[in-house]
């Protein structure tokens, strides 16, 4: 079975837009480790500690994204099989 040139422009996109999430979930787990780092040059106070818990919300939220493309990613691979 052949794909339309629609098809393929899904595809494409699809790629494009999960490869985009997997950079910002390689930035986000970077900016975790490091804020995961200086907690220990803190004073451990809650002003001292949000911003390390935001960056770790954020980059579950961008591997939730990712996991949601990949699935559509193969959902529609064996749909065109």
């Amino acid at each position: 079975m052949l794909l339309t040139n629609q098809e393929i422009d899904w595809m494409v996109e699809i790629l494009s837009v999960w490869k985009r999430y997997e950079l910002f979930g390689h930035i986000y787990e970077w900016l975790e480790t490091r804020y995961e780092l200086s907690q220990d040059y803190t004073s451990g106070l809650q002003q001292d500690t949000s911003c390390s818990r935001i960056i770790r919300v954020v980059g579950a939220e961008i591997r939730a994204v990712l996991e949601i493309y990949e699935r559509l990613g193969i959902e529609m691979l064996t749909a065109f099989n």
